[in-house]
């Protein structure tokens, strides 16, 4: 089961029938993907950054790859969020350029 402020929506646009993206927030945190031989991976992405690292793992089906990336989001949940909260900061500086950033309290979304 997912906390609140977690949800599944297609990768992008037209993505393949199946292919799932995980959000926290608004920012991406996992995927879910068929590859060309119809089998299924999930990428996860523990921070927000553009180049940032990702983990891919194999997946025995697209149930099981769904169940995994839940398990793996609700176990760092906290972290995710905080993820989150810079990804929404960076992208309201990006549109907002010269507005001085000030620290958010801990508790903020």
């Amino acid at each position: 089961m997912l906390p609140d402020d977690f949800h599944w929506a297609p990768r992008y646009q037209n993505a393949p029938p199946g292919e799932l993206a995980l959000f926290c927030r608004g920012a991406r945190v996992a995927q879910l993907m068929q590859d060309v031989r119809g089998g299924w991976y999930a990428m996860l992405m523990p921070s927000v950054e553009t180049l940032g690292p990702s983990i891919t793992r194999r997946c025995r089906s697209r149930e099981s790859g769904i169940a995994g990336v839940e398990t793996w989001a609700t176990r760092h949940a906290d972290h995710l969020r905080e993820q989150a909260r810079i990804d929404s900061m960076r992208r309201c500086l990006a549109r907002h350029p010269g507005v001085t950033p000030v620290a958010a309290p801990p508790d903020s979304p």
